[in-house]
């Protein structure tokens, strides 16, 4: 992993901040969150980078943005910044592998949040059970993820 960031573009630049905390309230719900580095200049455009000791996920997931759309969320509505100055990156530190986009329809991705914590909230949702349960926080409630590990042959 650390070969992979020594090799990466982030290895020589200085964060502006560095597991920056935050809590974004949306539609009567709060998430609370920590983005790994943020690089950049307060009056200027910001890179929101999350590092994933894994590699690149070879096919592409509709929630695989859902955590950079939560940060760049924050960053318009907690630290003000504006959408057309971020760009929100994964770092696969596993293989090196490098996937940034940015934000592309501010609205959009609100309404997309909001509509995941509304099902969230009403309980409106059904467990997907896959490798991520090994490590997810939820799994001691989560009869669905207990199971899969447990079929799986349980923790590594």
């Amino acid at each position: 992993l650390r070969s992979a960031f020594l090799a990466s573009r982030f290895a020589s630049a200085v964060p502006r901040f560095v597991e920056r905390s935050f809590l974004l309230p949306v539609e009567g719900f709060v998430v609370s969150g920590r983005i790994d580095a943020i690089f950049g200049q307060d009056d200027g455009p910001w890179e929101v980078v999350d590092y994933k000791t894994g590699r690149r996920p070879t096919s592409d997931d509709a929630l695989a943005r859902t955590q950079l759309d939560v940060y760049a969320l924050a960053c318009i509505d907690v630290w003000r910044k504006r959408s057309d100055d971020l760009t929100l990156t994964y770092l696969y530190l596993g293989d090196g592998g490098e996937v940034s986009h940015r934000v592309d329809d501010e609205a959009a991705i609100r309404e997309r949040v909001a509509a995941w914590l509304r099902g969230i909230g009403g309980g409106a949702y059904e467990p997907t059970p896959g490798p991520q349960c090994r490590w997810c926080d939820f799994r001691p409630f989560c009869d669905a993820g207990r199971a899969w590990v447990e079929a799986e042959g349980g923790d590594p």
